[in-house]
């Protein structure tokens, strides 16, 4: 997928489909940009998933094969 294609995913919880066959489920809360070993700007984007209050993951766009986003079930009272 390209980067323009995660826009409407962000700040929603979603599960996202990794080409390896893995998902994860967070919060797709935006970008950051790559840094190589040596801590220099690689000028590529990552896409960051919220996984918990502390805890976060980073991905390019290309290792992703869908993303869904979670709905809320309403409950009727």
């Amino acid at each position: 997928m390209k980067m323009e294609e995660f826009i409407p995913y962000f700040d929603k919880k979603v599960v996202v489909y990794f080409t390896d066959g893995t998902s994860r489920y967070g919060i797709l809360s935006g970008t950051e940009s790559e840094e190589n070993e040596e801590g220099e700007y690689t000028g590529r984007e990552l896409l960051v998933l919220d996984v918990s209050e502390h805890s976060y993951m980073s991905f390019l766009p290309e290792e992703i094969k869908k993303v869904d986003i979670i709905e809320r079930k309403k409950q009727i009272k």
